[in-house]
């Protein structure tokens, strides 16, 4: 799609792409847009009846012409008067702004291609203008994400030397240094987030990413009082109430646990994680039915997941069903045939 735009003064907009599709070749002109009349009341993001392809070398032009006299109808002024560019309406701008789609990469290790193009962007927008807080921080995300961590590690640190008070690139800073392995100091920059405004919203990001980290790495306790406070702090959360419950399940408060995994179900019931754990904690305090028809649940909504299906069928021969444990036997199977676990089980329950 294509969003061209401009105020009353547009007149003649035209948008092209400059394809080169042979290196060494001549380009051809292919049209993106082009209205002859423009009417800023018919303003709107405009649909490709097909799609258009623009490969790598390609360039985008755009030409827009105005019309600041009394023969335009649409001008807001008699007589005209000086025009500056400018957001108000009575000023005046050009926008051609397109919405693409990169081509899906043919391996499944190569980084997402939408990546690609946000860094290509911000380093376009950093080269005309450096010091661009947005484009910066936006650079630094877009290398995190293909897991260029030191690159984006230096950008973020780069950032935090003018503004190091900043709470939402210091946590930002300590993912990326979660990603390289180095979680210490990942957890450092968590805890030097949150002490800015350690009641503020602004500390329910780096506070989870900090909790979840200390579970992680077993230090039970203090993921257990960071989990707390941020459910005291920060609006109610699913995956707060599971790691919660990893927490107090690791440190023997099943009880405990139980109860905030039926909060996260309460909370994302669709989510087949966490009737799974809540199996799993009903059937160690044996709660056997019950836990069985949580299994049960987690199977159903994710029914591709062949270790549901097994763990249903322990369960289910653990009842006494035979029947039933079978044919969830042979069905993580039937998804996974090298299943060691169910094989195991089938083989016993025959």
């Amino acid at each position: 799609g294509i969003y061209p735009h401009a105020h009353y003064l547009g007149k003649d907009m035209q948008g092209w792409a400059e394809i080169f599709a042979t290196p060494g070749q001549p380009a051809h002109k292919e049209w993106l847009v082009s209205i002859k009349d423009w009417d800023i009341d018919r303003q709107s993001v405009y649909r490709y009846r097909h799609s258009l392809r623009l490969p790598e070398g390609t360039v985008l032009h755009m030409r827009y012409t105005y019309d600041n006299s009394n023969d335009n109808p649409r001008n807001p002024h008699s007589p005209p008067i000086r025009v500056r560019a400018g957001n108000r309406s009575e000023d005046e701008m050009s926008h051609m702004w397109l919405q693409v789609l990169p081509v899906a990469p043919t391996s499944p290790d190569a980084p997402d291609p939408r990546l690609l193009l946000q860094e290509a962007w911000m380093r376009n927008r950093l080269s005309k203008t450096p010091t661009d807080r947005v484009s910066l921080y936006n650079l630094a995300a877009a290398l995190a994400g293909e897991g260029k961590f030191s690159q984006a590690i230096e950008l973020y640190r780069q950032d935090l030397q003018a503004h190091p008070d900043d709470p939402r690139t210091l946590t930002a800073l300590g993912a990326a240094l979660e990603g390289s392995d180095d979680w210490q100091q990942a957890a450092q920059q968590y805890r030097q987030a949150i002490s800015l405004n350690p009641t503020d919203r602004s500390s329910c990001d780096p506070r989870y990413d900090l909790a979840r980290l200390e579970l992680q790495h077993e230090q039970f306790n203090e993921s257990l009082a960071d989990f707390k406070t941020e459910l005291t702090t920060c609006p109610e959360d699913a995956e707060t109430h599971e790691h919660l419950a990893q927490a107090l399940g690791a440190t023997g408060h099943t009880e405990n646990a139980i109860t905030e995994l039926r909060q996260a179900i309460q909370l994302a019931p669709s989510v087949a994680e966490y009737h799974a754990l809540l199996s799993q904690a009903l059937d160690a305090i044996n709660q056997n039915a019950e836990a069985l028809t949580e299994a049960q649940s987690a199977a159903n909504l994710e029914p591709n997941d062949p270790d549901l299906w097994n763990n249903l069928g322990v369960l289910q021969a653990r009842a006494h069903d035979p029947i039933a444990a079978r044919q969830s036997f042979l069905h993580a199977l039937q998804l996974q045939p090298d299943h060691a676990q169910a094989q195991a089980n089938l083989a016993r329950l025959q």
